[in-house]
């Protein structure tokens, strides 16, 4: 977007983004000299009180939108119509709706669309934490937010495949992915070496364990990582239950690190002893990095049927009873083909 589109039109986006706890696009400050200075990438959190800083210094603080409204919308609208209704029939048909829109993009890659559009969606649709526990979430990792986000979407998604269609278990499905470590939020923060371990956990079973283990300094993170899913279940329970419909989900966070062909912690579980629903948090918990991500207007095409396609080339035994799950019911679903009009009004709504 041109300097003169942005600038007309400032009022109009700071007031949109007042309403996300993401960034819908690149933010930036416009300099007297014409400069632009950018204070916020696409998808990073989106910190109001930094942004008001330079809107009371009456700085022309612009934002060049990056999400696909139109979509966001429609799918918020079908999640709010799924809560609204009270026919199982009607259900049915409204979950069937979802995954055609998602299939487009992120499976099928035939509409536009991007990773931070499933972020706004979810937090749109079903998001609920106060103030107080949103900062509390955000201010110990920004990366790792940005990883329940998705994480809550995808496991709504795959929650929906499997057949769910209840908003009340849907919500609470999504609000967990943002709990999982947080003991580490609540008592102690999450640090580098924790953020490490679980990423290499992730990869590689007791790998995480022994970087925290070889290193002196680590022995009270190793202690912590070790007790984190016990005691992140009693905590999140004690202080998290009032936002959810039914508070035993909050179990889930003892299967964070499970692996589906047994060889995750604590318990060592495998797929033939687990639920669906524990099933979807052990597959998308090794799917996705908790590094970085660099996240662009357009990565959305064919975003999660990549994602599951190379883990599953990747560790064939622990997540092909997702992938076949997921591919057979995404074959059944029939989309309509747009034209290339219609997607390029998509990508201007």
């Amino acid at each position: 977007m041109s300097d003169e589109y942005l600038l007309k039109n400032k009022e109009i986006f700071c007031e949109e983004l007042g309403k996300s706890r993401f960034s819908l696009g690149d933010l930036y400050l416009l300099r007297s000299s014409g400069k632009k200075l950018r204070l916020l990438k696409f998808g990073d959190i989106a910190d109001h009180k930094f942004i008001n800083k330079f809107k009371e210094a009456k700085g022309k603080v612009v934002l060049d939108r990056m999400v696909n409204n139109k979509w966001i919308d429609g799918i918020s609208n079908l999640f709010l119509d799924m809560q609204n209704s009270r026919l199982h029939v009607d259900n049915e048909k409204i979950r069937l709706e979802i995954l055609k829109e998602f299939k487009k993009i992120y499976w099928e890659g035939i509409a536009p669309g991007s990773v931070v559009d499933l972020f706004i969606a979810g937090e749109r649709a079903f998001y609920s934490f106060d103030d107080e526990l949103t900062a509390l979430l955000q201010e110990s990792n920004s990366v790792y937010y940005q990883r329940s986000a998705l994480k809550g979407f995808l496991a709504v998604i795959s929650a929906l495949l499997m057949g769910y269609v209840d908003y009340k278990f849907l919500r609470d499905v999504y609000h967990i992915c943002y709990l999982f470590d947080y003991v580490f939020f609540k008592k102690h923060g999450l640090t580098y070496n924790i953020t490490q371990a679980q990423e290499m956990e992730r990869i590689t079973q007791d790998s995480g364990f022994y970087l925290l283990a070889k290193q002196f300094e680590s022995k009270n993170e190793l202690e912590m990582f070790q007790d984190h899913l016990e005691l992140g279940t009693i905590l999140a329970s004690g202080d998290c239950g009032k936002y959810f419909y039914n508070k035993s989900i909050i179990n889930l966070i003892n299967y964070h690190h499970e692996k589906i062909d047994g060889s995750g912690f604590a318990r060592g579980a495998n797929h033939s002893e687990v639920s669906d629903i524990e099933l979807i948090i052990m597959a998308l918990g090794q799917m996705i990095s908790y590094d970085f991500m660099d996240l662009t207007f357009d990565d959305g095409k064919c975003f999660f049927k990549n994602m599951i396609s190379l883990h599953t080339i990747e560790n064939e035994c622990s997540i092909n009873r997702y992938f076949m799950m997921v591919q057979k019911i995404f074959n059944e679903i029939n989309i309509e083909q747009k034209t290339d009009d219609e997607v390029g009004e998509d990508l201007v709504a």
